[in-house]
């Protein structure tokens, strides 16, 4: 078999860095396939042939990897194709082009994201009975951690630090202090629960923001290229999806699990920190959900709901452009 003869091929060259034994790698490849490669990728990030493993601090140093790796695709995808796309779809000028190209870039990682996670997830049965999240938490080392979680979280913290550090850099809106408070706690959330062993509850926590964000960045995009029909469809699918997953699913299964099988006393201040954060994400939800709502009224109104942030926007140039008329006078 060619496919699996160059996997082999490719196997023994990143073998020869020493993290994975050559002998394995054949199995590897024979048992995996095609995510033969995938796994191996993942060993010798890790540093270990073991498909589960203790987490470890110095990992953490592996999304400053998945961050340059982060920058760089978005930049290449910029410019290759979804300035493009945002031209082609209708986007009005060069900065609604660029806000459009952002909104793809995110709804495809959390598409990516959601679809792993719904496909992962299910084979635990930590995911059907939250109780199991906190297995073994008396232990010095109370979980271990399958390879893909461990890359999967990296992932997720190096795309979390490159949308902190563009959200520094680019043009500052009027929402920046909301944004930059929900991506300042998911950072220290994922990096807090990767050092405390409690990923099983960060990845549910992960599944309940990336499923709820796609139906948002698509309503979004399509508004922003003024396809309203198509925007106010997904506007409904949103606020559904939002409410189902961030307003009852968060507090009901994740929260929920969180409050009532906590962890023993040596985690006590961690535990708190961790529970009073994941609140401060619940605020921010039912904040955003109350502005979903005002949107709605908007459009029972007046037949047309504008974003609240861009409205504000608006306004803030306009009041700009008045008080330089003003002085030019």
């Amino acid at each position: 078999d060619l496919k699996l003869q160059f996997l082999y091929f490719i196997g023994r060259k990143v073998g020869t860095m020493g993290s994975v034994p050559h002998d394995q790698l054949p199995n590897v490849l024979a048992d995996h396939g095609s995510t033969g490669v995938w796994l191996m990728i993942q060993q010798v990030l890790f540093n270990t042939h073991e498909r589960a493993s203790y987490p470890e601090n110095w990992e953490l140093l592996t999304s400053i990897v998945f961050f340059a790796m982060w920058v760089v695709l978005r930049k290449a995808a910029f410019k290759t194709c979804l300035l493009r796309m945002a031209r082609s779809m209708g986007a009005p000028d060069e900065g609604e082009e660029y806000k459009w190209a952002v909104l793809a870039w995110n709804g495809v990682f959390h598409t990516w994201s959601t679809v792993f996670l719904l496909e992962w997830l299910p084979l635990h049965r930590w995911y059907w009975h939250t109780e199991w999240v906190w297995e073994n938490i008396n232990d010095p080392k109370p979980q271990r951690m399958e390879l893909e979680m461990k890359c999967f979280y990296m992932l997720q913290l190096g795309y979390h630090f490159q949308s902190l550090f563009w959200h520094f850099t680019e043009e500052r809106r009027t929402d920046f202090m909301t944004m930059m408070i929900h991506h300042v706690v998911t950072v220290i959330l994922i990096l807090g629960s990767y050092m405390n062993s409690f990923c099983r509850i960060g990845m549910l926590v992960l599944l309940v923001h990336d499923a709820s964000d796609i139906p948002v960045t698509l309503t979004k995009c399509f508004h922003m290229c003024h396809w309203k029909k198509l925007a106010h469809c997904f506007f409904v699918v949103m606020v559904v999806v939002w409410f189902y997953y961030r307003l009852f699913l968060y507090p009901t299964w994740v929260i929920h699990s969180v409050v009532y099988y906590p962890p023993p006393g040596q985690y006590g201040i961690v535990w708190i920190l961790f529970t009073l954060l994941m609140c401060v994400l619940f605020i921010l939800h039912v904040w955003w959900f109350h502005l979903f709502m005002k949107i709605a009224f908007g459009i029972a109104k007046n037949g047309s709901g504008e974003d609240l942030t861009e409205e504000r926007e608006a306004a803030k140039a306009k009041l700009r452009n008045d008080i330089e008329s003003g002085r030019a006078d």
